[in-house]
């Protein structure tokens, strides 16, 4: 079995645009840790994914992706075989999330700002 993770992808490069080829058949296995932002992205065949906690298993097929939701593990397998491509994009959705959680709290806390009182001629 196969084992990548995040860290992997990052390091590889496949953050950065690039990508990482991956051909699968019934008897082999990728096994995906950490996998929080990982896109799985079918270029021929069928593919099947299925991931630790979840109750459903997801079939994609040719021209299909799928981006893991949480960071528990992810095995892949092809029905009965598949060509696909891992990204890793965790590190541009985390900055922007980061940065909408800081705006929000920024606009919070200008509500409990002091307001200046000007008074204007009397």
């Amino acid at each position: 079995m196969e084992a990548i993770s995040h860290d992997w992808l990052v390091s590889s490069g496949a953050s950065n645009g690039g990508a990482v080829p991956v051909c699968l058949d019934r008897r082999t296995y990728l096994h995906a840790v950490h996998s929080r932002g990982v896109r799985f992205e079918v270029e021929a065949g069928t593919a099947w994914l299925t991931q630790d906690g979840m109750l459903a298993d997801v079939v994609l097929g040719p021209g299909q992706s799928w981006r893991a939701p949480n960071d528990e593990r992810v095995v892949v397998s092809g029905l009965p075989w598949c060509r696909l491509t891992v990204r890793a994009e965790q590190a541009a959705d985390s900055t922007s999330a980061r940065s909408r959680r800081r705006r929000l709290f920024a606009r919070w806390l200008e509500r409990f700002r002091p307001r200046r009182t000007v008074i204007v001629g009397v």
